[in-house]
């Protein structure tokens, strides 16, 4: 189940920076804001480009050939983002996947220790049983003490992530209840609001099973 889910947080990531990358010529295509009409009815577009992000060049962004060099810059700069940005998420998820993966090994460990009582054929004696528990509780000492010093450090940052989610899905819901109609600008937003909710999913769901 969590490795089906992290395929779909993947699917999510890539298709998002990819709708991200491509939303900038597509937009400035068919957008009434940069194509115009002349008094004669003749189509004109505008000399300002849509881009990825907003950002300074020390050249004119505008002129065609720089154009390309700023969005190809922009591009590269959104993948190593989106790339940094998904194997963190990742990371702190498999740091949760790993207390998870340990408690489950310390119950097969406590069901092995328990079944040396069923051995008929006495396989297994006091000591050895005595030697399994003694395992598990230190394996549970170990694995408590991960699960503290993880919560130490990933609780403030989640709160102040937490924090930044929520604002940013107000805001980017407020801003698509303000388009009128369908638009690629809205397909990008409520792509990008989809994708919001399911980071913050990955790291509660997992976060709850710790």
């Amino acid at each position: 189940r969590a490795r089906k889910f992290t395929y779909f947080f993947w699917t999510v990531t890539c298709g998002t920076i990819s709708v991200f990358i491509i939303t900038p010529p597509i937009e400035y295509k068919y957008s009434s804001i940069y194509h115009k009409f002349h008094e004669n009815g003749t189509e004109y577009w505008t000399r300002e480009r849509p881009m990825i992000f907003s950002s300074w060049f020390p050249f004119d962004k505008y002129e065609y050939s720089n154009y390309l060099i700023a969005y190809a810059f922009h591009t590269f700069t959104g993948l190593i983002g989106a790339a940094y940005h998904a194997i963190w998420d990742m990371f702190i998820v498999s740091m949760m996947i790993h207390s998870i993966g340990q408690l489950k090994i310390l119950q097969l460990n406590l069901d092995d220790a328990a079944k040396c009582d069923q051995d008929e054929n006495q396989a297994f004696s006091d000591r050895i049983k005595h030697r399994k528990l003694v395992d598990c509780v230190n394996h549970h000492r170990h694995i408590r003490a991960y699960t503290e010093d993880l919560n130490s450090i990933i609780n403030p940052i989640m709160l102040f992530y937490f924090m930044i989610c929520s604002v940013m899905l107000c805001c980017i819901g407020f801003q698509a209840t303000l388009s009128d109609g369908f638009s690629f600008r809205l397909f990008f937003m409520s792509e990008y609001l989809v994708a919001l909710m399911v980071q913050l999913f990955l790291f509660y769901w997992h976060g709850n099973e710790t």
